[in-house]
């Protein structure tokens, strides 16, 4: 199993997203029984996991490790006091989060001092789809991207998920144009969430950060809190390198 072999795997799951061992092998030109044999010895490790249908997917070791480094010299430094005073000023729970596949990965959060609480567990993931942060990434990311994350089946987190792709599609459009992304009631059944991308020097999506809770501000995407959540990205997006085009 040479070093290489296993980068690659990796890339592949970590761009693409849970994908079949003949797809894994196809995409790569590598014989079935090689890659199979990689795939159980990198599963014996942590660093690859199977999915409820029998695909692979990158595993929580090595998700652990790349939040440690991010930890360490990234992004949730960049971001941690942002997401400090974008809770204070607008007295919502704020996040900030990255896509990994068809899944939404949280890094850090800022509670509020509100009655409630929103209790979201760092490292947990959630569907793409169903999150105003997912949306928010995944409208500007590459139309390839689109089509890894909307061709499979959608799940409902809740009866009000959005599971049309088509109906995605056109909702991402509108995100992309305005800038922020919303989610209402998609992921938690009476919790409405606005997000905004942060991209880095080159443009590239990083993550997204966001806030969420029950104020009707949000239902409503009151200016003060569409300019709070925008302003907050911007300001992220900036530490980490972004310029924004003239």
């Amino acid at each position: 199993m040479s070093v290489e072999r296993t980068f690659s795997v990796l890339e592949h799951l970590a761009r693409s997203g849970p994908s079949s061992l003949r797809g894994i092998a196809r995409e790569l030109g590598l014989p079935i029984g090689s890659v199979h044999r990689l795939l159980h010895a990198l599963e014996q490790q942590g660093a690859v996991e199977r999915t409820e249908s029998d695909e692979w997917t990158v595993g929580r070791r090595v998700l652990e490790l790349a939040g440690a480094q991010l930890e360490r010299i990234g992004l949730p430094k960049a971001a941690r006091p942002v997401l400090e005073q974008l809770s204070e000023r607008t007295g919502q729970t704020a996040f900030l989060a990255v896509r990994s596949g068809a899944e939404v990965v949280y890094l850090d959060k800022v509670q509020t001092s509100a009655h409630v609480q929103l209790y979201v567990e760092l490292g947990a993931r959630r569907p793409v789809h169903s999150t105003a942060l997912g949306k928010a990434m995944l409208a500007f990311a590459a139309e390839q991207v689109h089509d890894e994350v909307l061709g499979g089946p959608l799940a409902a987190v809740t009866e009000h998920t959005i599971t049309d792709p088509e109906l995605l599609r056109r909702q991402l459009v509108t995100v992309r144009d305005r800038g922020y992304a919303t989610d209402r009631d998609e992921s938690a059944v009476g919790i409405c969430c606005l997000a905004a991308p942060v991209l880095d020097h080159l443009g590239h999506v990083a993550g997204a950060v966001s806030i969420a809770g029950v104020d009707p501000r949000l239902r409503a995407e009151a200016p003060s809190m569409v300019q709070a959540i925008t302003g907050a990205a911007g300001q992220i997006s900036g530490r980490i390198g972004y310029s924004a085009p003239a």
